[in-house]
């Protein structure tokens, strides 16, 4: 008779409870594979009409190649602030011997840029006509400072750039860094310059300086 509720007193034999089992078993969820770096080729662009430099790196799975005319450009795909970016440029180095560096011009090169970008940071309106401005210095604080030989000669400059009771004076609390490649008999010299937000410190900042730090380069040509 439907609506006996007979069935309700009946006994549950061990068949009919391993199918009850069988239906409650969670099902088995794949844990998500992490995304792995790519290697890749950046073109970097030469004064003068020179071959561009094909420039080998490891690419986190969380960056990307930015569009840009004369540089090579590498950004998080998430951006941690709309206004100041995290960013990695990476250029050939000015010279001024057009394409015939010798080892020590293009040393005198790097050492006169190196002092040159400190200077900047350290004075955030240089050279503007107002006294207040320019007699205003940021403050550096060191995260790296190292040099490195070997065939491949690199320089690195990384700091926190504060601003003490700056007042009306222009002035933008940021990370900067400055990596400085030379090849041993090449003619010319990369630079890789990093920019981001204070608040990328902890996330985007440590892999740009990765990333700066871990530029490759092509066998350099042997010179006749």
């Amino acid at each position: 008779m439907l609506g006996s509720g007979c069935d309700r007193n009946k006994p549950v034999t061990s068949e009919s409870a391993g199918a009850q089992e069988a239906v409650v078993q969670p099902a088995e969820v794949s844990k998500p594979v992490p995304a792995m770096p790519s290697s890749i080729s950046i073109n970097v662009e030469r004064a003068f009409g020179a071959p561009s430099i094909a420039v080998q790196l490891s690419l986190p799975a969380t960056w990307m190649e930015g569009n840009h005319d004369d540089v090579a450009r590498l950004l998080p795909k998430t951006q941690p602030d709309e206004f100041f970016q995290t960013i990695l440029e990476v250029r050939e180095g000015n010279t001024s011997c057009q394409g015939t560096c010798d080892s020590k011009q293009i040393r005198a090169n790097i050492a006169g840029s190196y002092a040159s970008y400190k200077k900047r940071l350290e004075t955030p309106n240089l050279n503007t006509g107002d006294p207040q401005k320019d007699a205003y210095r940021a403050e550096l604080h060191v995260l790296e400072d190292t040099a490195s030989e070997g065939n491949i000669y690199k320089r690195v400059f990384a700091a926190k750039v504060t601003c003490p009771g700056k007042g009306a004076v222009p002035c933008v609390p940021r990370l900067a860094a400055r990596c400085f490649y030379y090849q041993e008999g090449a003619d010319y010299h990369l630079i890789a310059t990093g920019s981001g937000p204070v608040v990328a410190e902890n996330t985007a900042w440590p892999e740009l300086m990765a990333l700066c730090k871990g530029l490759t380069f092509p066998p350099a040509e042997k010179k006749d």
